[in-house]
């Protein structure tokens, strides 16, 4: 039974039980009136025939009486037929609801049969015509399932993600931090010479450059991942994004003497965000010139294809192995041929440039070449 039946059932007893109480306090009243008018009579009668107040006391007891039995008598039977009008009230309201009970479950289990057949892909006829709309419910219902099921999931890859990233960093900051404390505990050591001490203070600035450097690649990953740096497309040419790229690595590219060339077949205008554009396309070549060999070359090709513009990064450096072409993209990803050559980078750089380009549409992946080195190729729609 529930919450509101019973409230019903409490209300209607509430009343009858008032009722019975009002037909009592109707029957005292009554009889209290009565007694009151034979006792006026009584009195009346006394003073005017003294000689009869005997006989005027045995008629007002007997009247007395008589009325108090025939208020009682009317008072039971009125509280008979209410207690017995409450009770039929009560069955057939008990009745009722049995019967919708079982009307309500036989609709249920109809309707978990007509969902059950659905399932299994029959079809909805004959009398199971009045729940046509339910096939599109019970579509409805599994689609919001798996929409649920796939925000869990999304949810669930997001926390371990944030764990993994947090495991990462302190990973990369740890090795940069026992090495700066290392040289600094050996420079406070005394009989050092002047030459040992500033090669321990030159791996102390390498460390915390390379910290920095760290860092700085840290807080650009973590503002792409959490949504804070929003791209900006503009149309516009592509040229002075590739002419901004170049300039953010051109000093590095110099220490090395690498030549940095650029191949276009025109300027064309796209669709796209060119600060962070600039930004992915300082990282390949930014990679391109940290595993490349002094004295060599760094080729830039923008060319244009039917639907979208093409830019290409080839480097001579040490290579990509073919296992690995996917893998250097993962975050905090370094080769086996980039730790060898360098101890310099936290393998974040091309996942966020690949990030940048997917996120406006395009992508970015690797190529080996034969005679050593790679080629990058970036697409952006346009």
């Amino acid at each position: 039974m529930d919450r509101k039946s019973k409230q019903k059932i409490g209300i209607f007893l509430c009343f009858l039980v008032l009722s019975v109480l009002a037909v009592d306090l109707a029957s005292v009243m009554k009889q209290r009136a009565d007694e009151k008018l034979f006792r006026a009579q009584c009195e009346e009668l006394t003073a005017l025939y003294p000689e009869g107040k005997e006989l005027y006391e045995e008629n007002y007891s007997y009247y007395a009486e008589e009325s108090a039995g025939r208020n009682l008598k009317t008072s039971v039977i009125i509280t008979a037929v209410i207690v017995l009008f409450g009770g039929v009230a009560l069955v057939l309201y008990a009745l009722d609801m049995r019967y919708r009970k079982k009307k309500e479950e036989r609709a249920r289990d109809d309707l978990f049969e007509l969902i059950r057949d659905i399932r299994k892909g029959s079809q909805v006829s004959g009398q199971d015509a009045m729940y046509g709309e339910v096939g599109a419910l019970y579509d409805e219902i599994c689609a919001l399932e798996k929409d649920t099921q796939d925000l869990k999931k999304r949810l669930s890859e997001e926390e371990n993600s944030t764990k993994a990233l947090i495991t990462d960093i302190s990973h990369q900051l740890k090795t940069p931090l026992s090495s700066i404390k290392l040289s600094h505990d050996l420079v406070k050591e005394t009989g050092l010479s002047d030459e040992e001490r500033n090669s321990f203070i030159e791996s102390e600035s390498r460390e915390i450059a390379q910290m920095e450097s760290l860092l700085d690649e840290l807080v650009k990953l973590s503002r792409l991942e959490s949504s804070m740096i929003t791209l900006d497309p503009v149309s516009t040419g592509i040229k002075n994004t590739v002419s901004e790229a170049v300039n953010k690595v051109f000093m590095r590219a110099a220490s090395k003497h690498i030549e940095i060339s650029v191949e276009a077949d025109g300027d064309h205008v796209i669709l796209h965000d060119p600060k962070w554009t600039a930004e992915a396309l300082a990282n390949v070549l930014d990679n391109g010139i940290k595993y490349s060999f002094e004295n060599e070359k760094l080729l830039i090709r923008v060319s244009k294809l039917p639907q979208n513009v093409m830019i290409e990064v080839e480097d001579n450096g040490i290579g990509i192995p073919e296992q690995e072409l996917n893998s250097i993209f993962k975050r905090f990803y370094r080769g086996s041929n980039a730790k060898k050559m360098s101890k310099e980078g936290a393998g974040v750089g091309l996942y966020l440039a690949r990030e940048i380009f997917e996120r406006q549409g395009g992508c970015l992946i690797a190529k080996r070449k034969n005679e050593g080195g790679s080629i990058f190729r970036m697409l952006i729609p346009g």
